[in-house]
């Protein structure tokens, strides 16, 4: 099989040139899409996105599939006590794996896909 097209990957409408991509927030269904939406609001989005897309399950059918990223099940109850606030918040914990030729260390962004 090919390998995975930015659309693929992002979504319909995601585009790219020599400079730089482009992504639609309307392919990130769990983002409220604003003028201004926060950068880990925008991290968080491609998190689920690609926990949705980039699956053990497809890179099965699809073995020219470099990345594969996946939610951890069970997220963990951790408190920020060195806050003033006190905040109780959930841990959502992502693994990601990356599939390069055997000679690349670190991963080469060039060698997958």
């Amino acid at each position: 099989m090919a390998e995975l097209t930015l659309q693929n990957i992002f979504g319909a409408g995601a585009t790219q040139d020599s400079t730089t991509i482009t992504l639609l927030k309307a392919n990130f269904p769990d983002m409220t899409a604003s003028a201004s939406n926060a950068g880990d609001s925008v991290v968080v989005a491609l998190l689920n996105r690609f926990n949705i897309v980039l699956t053990q399950a497809a890179r099965n059918t699809n073995p020219d599939q470099s990345v594969i990223v996946a939610m951890q099940p069970n997220p963990q109850v951790t408190g920020n006590f060195g806050v003033p606030s006190g905040n109780t918040f959930l841990t959502f914990s992502f693994t990601a794996q990356v599939f390069t030729p055997f000679t690349v260390t670190p991963p080469d962004p060039d060698d997958v896909g």
